[in-house]
């Protein structure tokens, strides 16, 4: 946007190479979060050594009370 922005006001060109890499960079950053999401609700994510240490850490991170108070009972990790 900022690229395209600058070309508009400027009256200069814009570079297809910035925009090509912002694009696949964040093609790949929500590709990486929907793997991630199906990965959790499918059930596999912590089936290795890396991201069940990842959520011990998580949980002995946040292991006071008020961090998993949703209302009454536990606070949701994927909202409804």
């Amino acid at each position: 946007v900022v690229n395209a922005l600058a070309a508009f006001v400027n009256g200069a060109e814009m570079n297809t190479f910035v925009i090509f890499v912002v694009f696949v960079g964040l093609s790949a950053i929500f590709i990486d979060h929907k793997l991630i999401e199906y990965r959790i609700n499918k059930g596999w994510y912590g089936k290795n050594e890396f991201e069940s240490r990842e959520i011990i850490r998580f949980v002995l991170a946040h292991a006071d009370k008020n961090d998993f108070n949703d209302q009454g009972g536990l606070k949701k990790v994927i909202p409804a």
